[in-house]
């Protein structure tokens, strides 16, 4: 150990009122990051006679808010830190910091009677304006959000903005709450004051707020329209506004506008199979709302690229080329959706392409998938008559009376 070191330690154990030795140590200790040889330095030098509490209170109370830190910010000892705190508090009664200390470890253990207690100790000391308006919106928020008192968050954040009138997040607590308490016109009037301070994405949420008001208990729905637009023109990436727009603009059958907006949402959704259910959405909006098969064929093919083997995408696909007429690739998608499903392929995939076998001049293709249709369901009439004129077609007639001796089972 370094010799001075070491007579510092010796000076300070024979006498803890050495500031020279105890300040060198605590200096040392810190910057080696000795966190248990500082909190036994605090504790020896709170045992010196001249940090007495009746004679020297204040001294005391200094050292002992030091000892106070380092268990809750080092130690990570938050009982011990609030123990310490209170000893503060006790011997210096208007000291801010441990009070400010005590209160954020009350809260962070969630125990809110005593974080208020603590709070009715810090409301008598002065405060400047800025300091009061966020005191007043914090013990507001505990009220509120905390113990479920909306009226008595109200007033402490009208109380906090009685010292910063254009304080933000006392306007947005007390619109909140104004809301809750069932007073819309007040609610709105904080908002709108509020929306007056904000820019950007942050005032999307506000914008959100007052216009779900104003579609709602204010009644005044183009308004609210207007906002919404707003809040996503501020924060392109505000699904709240997104949704309502979406959910309007559909109520209203504006299905253009629809469209424009399932783009957006395609753009913030996360993770493939939520981007592939937009995509499928987007795809039936186009197929039978709008009549487009080009578009349609864009959104369902986004959800191929995501997942390629997935038969869904193919029978979608399969929906856009029978509006299309494009029996090509109608043939082509069906097969790759029947191919991927397997035995799992709907009787009625299995027939449509049988008939379209049919056109094409395949027969015996045909018989094919009518024979795997039939897997699904034996007793389908329609289905044995079409492959008994197919096997006629085809001259199979040992085949040909095997389901002519089915179908006079059913007759």
């Amino acid at each position: 150990m370094d010799a001075n070191l070491q007579r510092l330690k010796s000076q300070f154990e024979s006498d803890p009122s050495v500031a020279a030795a105890f300040e060198a140590l605590e200096e040392h200790h810190f910057v080696n990051g000795e966190w248990n040889d500082l909190v036994t330095l605090y504790e020896r030098r709170l045992g010196s006679r001249d940090l007495d509490a009746e004679k020297s209170p204040q001294k005391r109370a200094r050292v002992t808010f030091r000892l106070a830190q380092v268990l809750e910010e080092r130690c990570l000892q938050a009982d011990r830190a609030a123990e310490a705190y209170e000893s503060v508090i006790r011997l210096d009664p208007g000291y801010q910091p441990a009070l400010v200390q005590l209160r954020k470890i009350y809260a962070a253990q969630e125990k809110w009677e005593l974080a208020l207690q603590v709070a009715e100790v810090q409301a008598q000391l002065p405060m400047r304006a800025f300091e009061q308006a966020a005191f007043s919106t914090e013990m507001g928020e505990i009220w509120h959000q905390k113990l479920g008192d909306a009226a008595q968050g109200a007033t402490l954040f009208e109380r906090a903005l009685e010292s910063d009138p254009d304080h933000v997040t006392a306007l947005l607590a007390l619109a909140q709450a104004r809301e809750e308490l069932g007073e819309a016109p007040a609610a709105a009037q904080a908002l709108e004051r509020a929306i007056e301070k904000l820019r950007g994405p942050d005032r999307a949420p506000a914008l959100v707020q007052l216009a779900h008001l104003l579609d709602g208990p204010l009644e005044d729905t183009d308004r609210a329209e207007e906002l919404f637009r707003q809040a996503l023109t501020d924060d392109p990436r505000c699904e709240i506004a997104l949704e309502a727009l979406l959910e309007r603009a559909a109520a209203d059958e504006r299905w253009e506008l629809v469209a424009e907006l399932y783009e957006r949402r395609f753009d913030l959704a996360a993770g493939a199979r939520l981007r592939a259910t937009i995509a499928h959405e987007g795809g039936r909006l186009h197929l039978d709302r709008l009549r487009n098969p080009q578009g349609a064929r864009l959104w369902f093919s986004r959800a191929l690229e995501l997942f390629p083997e997935d038969p869904e995408n193919h029978l979608a696909l399969a929906d856009v080329e029978r509006l299309a007429g494009n029996r090509e690739a109608l043939v082509e998608h069906l097969r790759r959706a029947s191919d991927l499903a397997g035995d799992e392929t709907p009787a009625e995939i299995l027939r449509e392409l049988a008939t379209l076998s049919r056109e094409q001049g395949d027969r015996s293709e045909a018989v094919t998938e009518l024979r795997r249709a039939l897997e699904h369901d034996p007793g389908n009439a329609q289905l044995l008559h079409e492959l008994a004129s197919d096997l006629t077609r085809l001259g199979r007639d040992e085949e040909l009376v095997e389901i002519l001796e089915q179908q006079a089972s059913l007759a």
